[in-house]
């Protein structure tokens, strides 16, 4: 939709030059109306006070002509005050006050009451209802009214004032006032005709501009419609450009999405409002790609703000080709999902545009709102997710309270079996019959300890799944994040084969946590124990920390195989593992991210398949 050109002709540039040098666009319309009305009134003053001057000049009447420089003065500074003060009201009351002056003294020098000249008070209401309006007129009014009651009660009393025209120049003094009157009301129905007709063009630009801006806000509401109507991203991009080009009157719209690289590809998403006759820009496009700042779309990515070309007179092929079809002007859109710009809305239109940041803004609100449904389906998809483990949480509670009671009597009675199955052998060993049955004793031993490492093994798993669920309910205290490091890698290097080594890079100064010290010695150990697994027989794992903005970062790097996306997805899902069956419960990981999480903080990991994994844990840092 381009901006209504209004045209400006050398008379509106003559206009200009009354408004004292004020920038019209930060003071109110009618204040700034005002101002110009009291600014045309005081320069044609000045300049009805130059001819009078001169003509008093001529007549000998010097005192005058020292009076209408003196006014003359007056009213320049009252201009200048004014453009100081911005307050029309005021200085239009101080120069109709200058005129009212000027005027009585120029009547009580040339005989008063009735002479051609007093005619000239009359100007002075008029002048008022111009330059204060209505309101301000009724005291000048009075003021005149006044005045001309003391002009005529001094003649008709018998003092007569004294008049220093000659004799035989008085019939050429009224023929100048009479002119100079009819010229003055000239000026000043003229001061009120270009006021009324500037104002009427002010307020066409206004409702030109109150259309636009309701058509921007009738955009932004197909915008919300389209994201709230909408149940996935993609639709709402579909239906947004669909409404963005119908609102707006462009001619066709398309969707690029950003792809693992960080570049735009084209999707399928077109939207022509002329029926495919843009076809020569879609086979372009679907062989087409921008990287980062590439073209008006991939500058679009990389600034995450709209873009418009203008003239595709001045783009590449794919411009030219539009040109050719009948666009003259393009834009690009970014569609922003947590910040990140994930899809980019590239749209045309036939007419010719003029630059128009409100465009842009209105443009860039409408991407923000489409990528809102993004953030809506993601924050759903972990809703369900949250729901999906709560509710595994709430049965691996119930199962490891069922789970307990028995292993804890079978447990006992296994520990007391094998303890009377060892006293026993004990005692067989004296019998000649043991050596034919020994076979079968090493099997049973063999059962029993299995039987044992099982029942330890399930009560093992009970025990973290309750630490799990509880894993929120630890008293919390200060502790030295270092300390805590250097007992989990006691811990944890105890299995390390010999090629493995474990580097630690301590910070420059101690780093003071409020942390269930116990909870975050178990996410180092889990960490470490998982990175010596992933190594094998020979390999590093180095562990830094580093204080930074509020947040402390322990990084856990190891030069191992890496994870695929896939394992990368479910790496903290309960249960989840990639050891075999028997060497990992799955709950290490999702027992450390639901601690870390509850100290609030964050796990972050970046892997990729054989490169080695690098795990950061983020936790804020003890506020001094």
């Amino acid at each position: 939709m381009a901006a209504a050109d209004v045209h400006v002709s050398p008379r509106n540039r003559l206009l200009d030059c009354f408004d004292l040098g004020i920038d019209a666009s930060a003071v109110a319309p009618a204040t700034m109306r005002r101002i110009r009305i009291v600014g045309m009134a005081s320069l044609a003053m000045c300049g009805l006070g130059i001819l009078s001057i001169a003509q008093h000049w001529y007549l000998g009447a010097t005192s005058v002509c020292v009076a209408l420089v003196l006014a003359m003065a007056g009213a320049l500074l009252n201009l200048e005050l004014l453009r100081r003060l911005q307050r029309p009201i005021f200085c239009g009351h101080i120069a109709v006050g200058i005129l009212t002056g000027i005027l009585v003294f120029s009547n009580a020098n040339s005989g008063g009451f009735y002479t051609p000249g007093f005619a000239w008070l009359y100007v002075v209401p008029f002048t008022a209802v111009l330059v204060i309006g209505p309101r301000g007129t009724w005291p000048w009014l009075g003021a005149v009214l006044a005045i001309t009651l003391g002009f005529w009660s001094a003649h008709e009393v018998g003092m007569e004032l004294p008049n220093m025209v000659p004799a035989e120049l008085r019939p050429a003094h009224a023929l100048f006032n009479r002119v100079t009157t009819i010229l003055g009301l000239g000026l000043v129905a003229w001061s009120f005709v270009s006021g009324q007709r500037r104002a009427g063009r002010q307020l066409a630009r206004a409702n030109v501009e109150l259309r636009r801006e309701a058509a921007y806000v009738q955009l932004l509401e197909h915008a919300a419609t389209a994201a709230n109507e909408a149940v996935s991203l993609e639709a709402a991009m579909t239906e947004g450009v669909r409404r963005l080009c119908q609102a707006l009157g462009w001619v066709a719209g398309h969707i690029y999405v950003v792809n693992e690289e960080g570049n735009l590809v084209t999707s399928d998403l077109f939207h022509d409002e002329e029926g495919h006759a843009f076809e020569a820009i879609r086979k372009m496009t679907r062989t087409t790609r921008f990287a980062p700042g590439e073209g008006m779309p991939g500058r679009a990515l990389a600034s995450a703000q709209p873009e418009a070309v203008l003239d595709l007179a001045t783009g590449g092929a794919r411009a030219q080709v539009a040109k050719s079809l009948g666009m003259q002007a393009a834009y690009a859109i970014p569609v922003p999902v947590h910040g990140e710009v994930v899809a980019v809305i590239e749209c045309g239109s036939r007419d010719a545009h003029s630059p128009n940041p409100r465009l842009l803004e209105v443009l860039q609100l409408v991407g923000i709102q489409l990528g809102r449904v993004g953030e809506r389906t993601a924050l759903q998809e972990r809703l369900r997710q949250s729901q999906r483990l709560e509710a595994v949480g709430r049965l691996a509670a119930g199962v490891a309270h069922e789970i307990n009671n028995p292993m804890a009597y079978v447990r006992s009675n296994l520990n007391q079996l094998h303890g009377e199955w060892k006293a026993l052998r004990s005692e067989f060993e004296k019998l000649e019959a043991l050596e034919a049955s020994a076979a079968r004793i090493e099997d049973c031993e063999d059962l029993l300890e299995e039987s044992l490492e099982g029942v330890e093994r399930t009560v093992s798993i009970v025990r973290e799944m309750k630490e799990m669920s509880h894993s929120a309910n630890v008293a919390r205290d200060d502790a030295n994040l270092g300390e805590i490091i250097e007992q989990a890698i006691r811990i944890a290097s105890a299995r390390a084969p010999l090629g493995v080594h474990i580097e630690v890079e301590a910070p420059p100064e101690p780093i003071q946590l409020v942390c269930a010290a116990s909870q975050l010695r178990q996410v180092f150990v889990n960490l470490v124990a998982n990175a010596i697994d992933a190594i094998g027989d020979e390999g590093t794992i180095r562990i830094s920390s580093k204080a930074n903005a509020g947040h402390v970062v322990t990084r856990f790097e190891d030069d191992g195989p890496g994870m695929t996306e896939d394992v990368r997805e479910h790496l903290f899902d309960p249960f989840f593992t990639t050891k075999p069956v028997g060497q990992g419960t799955g709950l290490g990981l999702a027992i450390s991210h639901e601690i870390v999480n509850a100290h609030g903080g964050e796990i972050r990991v970046q892997s990729t398949a054989g490169n080695g994994a690098c795990i950061e844990v983020h936790l804020p840092v003890r506020d001094e």
